[in-house]
């Protein structure tokens, strides 16, 4: 059985802090948006307008199974399974 690995890093927490994606604008194209997921479940998260989150929820397992002679790219596409919008109470 192989031996575990020894971390060279000392202090996970500082070194993980040093690393953290920090957004001070968010973007209304679903195109340019944050991709969050872990291979299996995925999200993106945008602004919707100028007040309102977006959360879309996806799968890699949730396609689309036309028939229908299209092109490659979107026989097979992955289709969202749902949606959250998140409004807050103050102004963003």
């Amino acid at each position: 059985m192989a031996s575990a690995q020894k971390s060279s890093v000392g202090d996970w927490a500082s070194f993980l802090s040093r690393n953290d994606m920090v957004y001070d604008t968010l973007t209304t194209r679903w195109e340019d948006d944050v991709f969050i997921g872990n291979g299996s479940i995925g999200a993106m998260l945008y602004m919707a307008d100028e007040n309102n989150f977006r959360l879309e929820i996806g799968r890699t397992d949730v396609t689309d199974h036309r028939r229908e002679k299209i092109s490659h790219l979107y026989g097979k596409a992955r289709l969202p399974i749902g949606h959250f919008v998140i409004s807050p109470i103050g102004k963003i």
